[in-house]
């Protein structure tokens, strides 16, 4: 499982919406964490996300383990998502 972290109103979200082929539109913002399965040509990436609000923030170090990837996200100048 990936794990997918970044600031709140960041894109996050959004960004796993589009990836899981979801409508982006009607997104909300995550409050905890949720679950995404995103398909790709050779595999099914099970994507955590964790909520990024400054209450949930200072847990985000115990979900490290157990988890084979990180991604962060970032804005970039324009205002939109990126994955770094």
């Amino acid at each position: 499982m990936l794990l997918c972290l970044g600031l709140e109103g960041g894109g996050k979200s959004t960004l796993l919406a589009e990836l899981a082929g979801e409508t982006a539109s009607e997104t909300q913002p995550t409050l905890g964490f949720s679950i995404k399965s995103v398909l790709t040509e050779r595999a099914v990436l099970n994507v955590k996300e964790l909520g990024g609000g400054a209450m949930i923030r200072q847990y985000w170090e115990r979900y490290f383990s157990g988890h084979v990837g990180v991604v962060g996200e970032r804005h970039i100048e324009n205002g939109l998502p990126s994955c770094s």
